[in-house]
């Protein structure tokens, strides 16, 4: 059985609310994709995306989720990270590590491996539940 989890960080803390901003918000579904929420959304991201899969894609229904412009997100994601953490990253990272708005194959086998690779990219720390992850 995969994991389900929300982790959220704001306040400087994975103990955030998802009613803070800023903050990052992950849920993990079942290791087979994450939602990731994040405010405030800048730089023309409306502040959702996916790790792993669109649920589109990864359902096979076109109804289970609208379409990810994930070149805005990458965007956001980077100018959130440069606002809220100071931390500067190339928005075409952000992207490699985006689930794919076509529904390609995501890069890595488990989603908690790519959500850690994102976490660390933004310079966040890790939530407790992830950091064995840092290891794969």
């Amino acid at each position: 059985m995969g994991l389900f989890a929300t982790f959220v960080f704001a306040g400087g803390s994975w103990d955030g609310s998802a009613d803070q901003t800023p903050r990052f918000a992950a849920k993990v579904h079942d290791s087979d994709f994450v939602t990731i929420d994040y405010a405030p959304a800048l730089a023309g991201g409306t502040g959702h995306c996916y790790v792993g899969f669109e649920p589109r894609h990864y359902f096979e229904d076109e109804t289970a989720s609208d379409p990810v412009d994930t070149d805005a997100e990458a965007r956001g994601l980077a100018a959130w990270a440069a606002d809220v953490r100071g931390t500067v990253i190339d928005p075409d990272v952000v992207r490699g590590l985006l689930a794919s708005p076509e529904g390609d194959e995501a890069p890595d086998v488990f989603v908690e491996a790519a959500l850690v690779r994102l976490l660390l990219a933004l310079g966040l720390p890790l939530p407790e539940d992830l950091e064995d992850w840092a290891e794969v």
